[in-house]
């Protein structure tokens, strides 16, 4: 896999789309890197699905991208959920529970780090931007508010 630096990001991206997140899929995404600072939320990732009404997709099918960015704009964190989960044993009975919790602030940057190398299986925007993110040990839920998206890549892969 080709890692990108986070200085060379906006350096090799030829598609731009602005406020189209939901002409994307984002199941089985793998994560390269979370950033979360001076007002901008943005996720790095690959095989991200470009579904074929996207304005920059010219071909009649999905495809699938490596290397994209999503940002979003003017962004706030406005919810970061650590969610909670039930253990069963093979018959059925409850081994341990846990009950979700919201990451303190102060937690942010330490789990928006955790967060790479993980993957994202999500993106919902009604209101705000719902992420889904699993990590090696966690699934977060990270709720953001901003007031645009936009993603970048630079090529066209096929799906297979």
């Amino acid at each position: 896999m080709n890692r990108i630096l986070r200085k060379d990001f906006k350096n090799i991206m030829r598609y731009t789309t602005n406020n189209e997140i939901e002409n994307f899929k984002f199941t089985d995404t793998h994560i390269q890197f979370v950033e979360y600072s001076m007002g901008k939320f943005l996720v790095v990732a690959d095989n991200v699905i470009i579904c074929a009404n996207n304005s920059c997709n010219r071909d009649i099918r999905d495809m699938r991208a490596n290397n994209m960015g999503i940002t979003i704009n003017n962004a706030t964190i406005i919810s970061f959920i650590k969610e909670g989960y039930k253990e069963y044993d093979p018959d059925g009975k409850l081994i341990r529970e846990s009950q979700d919790e919201e990451v303190d602030k102060s937690d942010y940057e330490s789990v928006i780090k955790s967060m790479e190398d993980g993957w994202l299986y999500t993106v919902t925007h009604k209101d705000d931007y719902e992420f889904i993110i699993d990590t090696a040990d966690s699934t977060y839920a990270v709720t953001v508010k901003g007031d645009s998206d936009t993603e970048e890549w630079d090529r066209f892969l096929n799906l297979e």
